[in-house]
């Protein structure tokens, strides 16, 4: 009995970080508890740059002032994984 529950309790957990990291991947659309409804917090995945953030809220035209932004938003810091980044919405 407790054996069952051990392992429901084991696959519970399996499944929702499985499912977590699929959301994770995804630019989450929360507000950034500012009034501008314009911005999404992106979390930073593997492999992801300033560029590819920036290119991807800013499909077509010139993301340099964009990656400027979010350099001065890091404060110099290092963009790492699981890193939360304010992007103006698409």
């Amino acid at each position: 009995m407790l054996r069952r529950r051990r392992v429901a309790v084991i696959f519970g957990v399996g499944v929702l970080t499985l499912t977590g990291v699929g959301v994770a991947s995804a630019s989450v659309g929360h507000s950034t508890g500012s009034s501008d409804a314009s911005t999404i917090v992106h979390i930073v995945m593997p492999g992801e740059s300033l560029w590819s953030i920036a290119r991807e809220a800013k499909p077509n035209g010139d993301v340099r002032p964009l990656v400027a932004k979010l350099r001065r938003q890091l404060g110099g810091a290092m963009l790492q994984p699981g890193d939360e980044v304010v992007v103006p919405a698409a």
